[in-house]
């Protein structure tokens, strides 16, 4: 990936250079999720898929959302989308038709702004916590409620620190959103990957929240299947059929053999992602404490895929390479709308300290 800009980190970071943005931990594909696939292509089913997925990976998503709090049925509250990317260009347009206001986030991820960015979609813009944080806090969205939003994008766990929202925060957030009657699109693609020793409170959990939100996320982080470019989104069935309707106008080419791996996947992700969990928050506690050693402090997070910390810190250029070398991704909080911040993606690789 190739900066040009000449923010505090870019500067120490350029005689290193950056690892491309990976959203989640890297890991190898189980040999039973491509046999799927193979056993899917060895039935013929190489045709399209139905417009909202194939029935038999719903039925797993809805089982995997009622983990999280989410009462949803698989038939009418959920469609499989070709990646997240997609699933975040379809929510936007279904929310956002005649001339509704959304409301994003300053920092989160780059491909927020890029599906915004097709049509006619007005924006305004969240700023990050009082605090400093990043995420923007419930003071933030009642701005952007007060302004007009009647969406609102939010990220929880959020993609460039892993921090996630607390049930108080959500409880707010429910009440805000139901006041002003709006709209919620949740990004919980790091639900997944949330810290054992932390909770995730999911909008599912709460009803009047459940109601206004569309949620969405890549499907089966961990489980090495980023290649087959799969997601999904979820909500009540008043809000999830345009997305269907638009799915259906769009959607020429479906992706019916990998969504056949990702029925395979979910059979096994229970001890797999326990499995992964396990590695990736060894890595991240050894990492803490090479942080600790280099004086450099991290941003708040509650999930084992990302640190997350701000310039400046010691030791410059030579600091990204160092953490590189014990088994993180390096890469630039720039696309996040945060040039200031250095993300670090663990993965299962025990760090060589």
């Amino acid at each position: 990936m190739t900066h040009t800009s000449s923010s505090p980190i870019e500067s120490a970071a350029r005689a290193y250079g950056w690892s491309p943005i990976t959203d989640y931990p890297p890991f190898y594909m189980p040999a039973e999720i491509r046999e799927g696939m193979i056993q899917a292509l060895a039935r013929g089913e190489t045709h399209y898929a139905p417009v909202p997925g194939v029935p038999a990976l719903r039925e797993a998503l809805a089982r995997y959302l009622a983990t999280l709090g989410w009462r949803l049925k698989a038939d009418g509250n959920t469609v499989i989308t070709n990646g997240e990317q997609e699933a975040r260009f379809l929510a936007i347009q279904a929310l956002c038709r005649d001339g509704k206001i959304l409301a994003l986030p300053a920092q989160a991820h780059p491909g927020v702004a890029q599906a915004a960015g097709v049509g006619q979609v007005q924006t305004i813009s969240m700023p990050g916590s009082q605090d400093g944080s990043p995420e923007p806090d419930i003071a933030a969205i009642l701005t952007a409620l007060e302004r007009g939003a009647d969406v609102l994008y939010l990220e929880s766990p959020h993609r460039l620190t892993g921090k996630a929202f607390e049930a108080d925060e959500l409880a707010a957030i429910a009440a805000a959103i139901e006041a002003a009657d709006a709209r919620v699109i949740w990004d919980q693609s790091l639900a997944s990957l949330v810290r054992p020793d932390r909770r995730y409170v999911s909008p599912g959990a709460i009803a009047a929240l459940a109601a206004r939100c569309l949620a969405l996320a890549a499907l089966w982080p961990t489980l090495g299947m980023e290649e087959y470019q799969l997601g999904y989104i979820a909500g009540d069935e008043a809000l999830i059929q345009p997305i269907q309707t638009l799915r259906q106008i769009i959607g020429i080419c479906t992706t019916t053999p990998a969504q056949w791996a990702a029925v395979a996947g979910a059979e096994h992700m229970a001890n797999l992602l326990q499995e992964r969990l396990t590695e990736l928050t060894l890595t991240q506690e050894q990492g803490l404490a090479f942080l600790q050693q280099a004086r450099v402090t991290p941003l708040d997070g509650d999930t084992v895929a990302y640190l997350a910390f701000r310039a400046p810190w010691p030791r410059g250029a030579s600091l990204l390479a160092e953490l590189t070398q014990v088994g993180f991704l390096v890469a630039s909080g720039e696309p996040f709308g945060a040039p200031d911040v250095v993300r670090l993606t663990t993965t299962s690789r025990l760090l060589a300290l």
